[in-house]
């Protein structure tokens, strides 16, 4: 689990959610009940993985990058796809994912609150380059 966590973790915390939107899109919007299911399910599951990677977190290298993933993008352009959180921005992870299952449970039914925690995770989980 930790070799995922490590390589795949914050990964599967910015980009979960946008695949439960993909599968919603498919679903008929008369299945009312299956899309909350769905929301219910990957907002529980991205939930999950935030808590493990807070758990996993090594406060004492706090000044460094962890669960990193730096891999080439677009070759042509010499893009990369490079991620990873450090002390600074590792708080901020369990807070954008509690805004997020909030505004995905209809506690808060806000778009904007859902749009706030996507960017939030994003904004944290991201290196300067």
């Amino acid at each position: 689990m930790k070799d995922f966590l490590d390589s795949w973790g914050l990964t599967t915390m910015v980009f979960l959610p946008l695949v439960g939107a993909l599968v919603m899109m498919l679903i008929p919007k008369a299945e009312e009940e299956l899309h909350k299911t769905l929301a219910l399910i990957t907002s529980v599951a991205v939930a999950v993985v935030g808590v493990l990677v807070t758990l996993n977190f090594d406060w004492d290298r706090s000044a460094e990058l962890q669960f990193g993933v730096n891999k080439t993008w677009i070759e042509v352009i010499k893009a990369r796809y490079i991620v990873g959180v450090d002390g600074i921005a590792m708080p901020a992870v369990p807070c954008a994912r509690s805004v997020d299952g909030i505004g995905r449970t209809g506690l808060v039914r806000s778009e904007l609150a859902r749009r706030l925690a996507a960017g939030l995770i994003s904004a944290t989980a991201v290196a300067d380059v």
